[in-house]
């Protein structure tokens, strides 16, 4: 009895681990795909290549967490960075995100702070990948 309870917990065990492993894999091509097009969208931005190099940083990241574990530290600085430009960013005045750019200079500012949100929220994502899991014996 002792035996089957113990194989059927390594059993358990092993299919959690395969399932977050592929939950992992799959967050990981999600998001790197998602940034990649968010670099490309920046061809027309104002200041495009500081964009396109914020998305591409995320996207490279993500890509590279499917086949290693990623320094803790340097994705923690990352999100405070990117978090740190969301709220400074962030303009006095919300106008919406849905206006042309030309209407105010607040709309486009705003959009650039949602963009570093939305960065920093997928690097948390990633941190939490990132952070080795105790190991269970059965």
């Amino acid at each position: 009895m002792k035996k089957a309870n113990k194989l059927l917990r390594k059993r358990l065990l092993k299919s959690k681990k395969e399932m977050n492993q592929k939950t992992k894999v799959s967050f990981c091509l999600l998001t790197g795909i998602l940034f990649t097009l968010f670099a490309a969208f920046q061809y027309n931005d104002p200041d495009p290549l500081v964009w396109i190099l914020v998305y591409m940083f995320v996207a490279v990241l993500s890509v590279i967490s499917i086949f290693r574990r990623l320094n803790q530290y340097l994705i923690l600085t990352t999100i405070i960075m990117y978090a740190s430009g969301a709220i400074y960013l962030w303009p006095d005045v919300y106008m919406g995100v849905t206006m042309p750019m030309s209407y105010k200079p607040e709309i486009e500012l705003a959009r650039e702070s949602l963009g570093l949100g939305i960065a920093a929220l997928t690097l948390t994502g990633l941190l939490a990948f990132s952070i080795p899991k105790k190991r269970v014996t059965a």
